[in-house]
């Protein structure tokens, strides 16, 4: 079938075995709402040509249409993580149909890069109006925020995987390393970032379930904080470049 859209898929080689890790986007999911076309940069996820050194990633909130709306999801959030995008179950919960993580067997330490970032104008959240159906409702004042973030959970089966509800909140977090709030900065000129993982309360990194493949890692980037429950404003946009995780020797 003849598409009328195209849009960026990414992925990182690894050098020094030649293994391919993917990373996903909600691309697929915002083509099916007709607001895509063949620019590529018409998609919430997108390779720019000048980054911070060569190509980067842009990352902006974009309205979905009549089609978006209809599903209760008038905005999205342009993101980038590792994990994996379950198309199928998008329509029906698109939190959940959003799952992070691949196994991992290293000690991360920090999650280091460059950024920019620019809010756009209009703030809004999801509010159920008087015929309790749902609409956008407008937050004067109030500014968007990107987020970037990396996590380190314990998953005994492999099958287990965080999702959009859990990234942040689950009881099977190890490490975390995110922007702090107060970090992000708006405008035109690129900020380095290295952020920290931090141990959880009560939480250490297992010598024998890492060997074993018990833990799993991911990295994850979204031009509004709260995007994945259609809180942000349009336009808001994020730049990055020269991602690197840092690990313990």
């Amino acid at each position: 079938m003849k598409t009328n859209y195209a849009y960026d898929v990414f992925y990182d080689l690894d050098e020094a075995t030649g293994n391919r890790i993917n990373w996903a986007s909600g691309n697929a999911g915002f083509a099916l709402t007709g607001m895509g076309s063949k620019d590529r940069a018409s998609f919430p996820t997108s390779s720019v040509a000048d980054g911070k050194i060569g190509k980067g990633v842009k990352l902006e909130t974009k309205e979905t249409g009549s089609f978006g709306k209809g599903f209760g999801m008038p905005i999205a959030a342009g993101n980038l993580f590792i994990g994996s995008f379950d198309l199928s179950n998008a329509l029906k919960d698109a939190p959940k149909a959003t799952t992070f993580g691949f196994q991992f067997y290293k000690r991360p330490k920090a999650l280091k890069g460059f950024y920019k970032f620019k809010s756009g104008d209009i703030y809004t959240a999801p509010k159920k109006n008087e015929k309790g159906e749902m609409e956008q409702e407008i937050i004067p004042g109030k500014r968007d925020r990107c987020d970037i973030y990396a996590i380190m959970y314990e998953a005994n089966e492999n099958s287990f995987m965080l999702d959009g509800y859990t990234s942040l909140t689950s009881d099977k977090l190890v490490s975390v390393a995110r922007i702090k709030e107060e970090d992000v900065k708006e405008g035109d000129t690129w900020n380095e970032f290295d952020i920290p993982f931090v141990l959880k309360d009560g939480k250490q990194i297992n010598e024998d379930k890492l060997k074993e493949g018990k833990y799993k890692l991911a990295i994850v980037l979204s031009s509004s904080v709260d995007g994945a429950f259609f809180k942000g404003a349009v336009g808001s946009t994020l730049y990055v470049d020269e991602l690197e995780l840092i690990c313990e020797e």
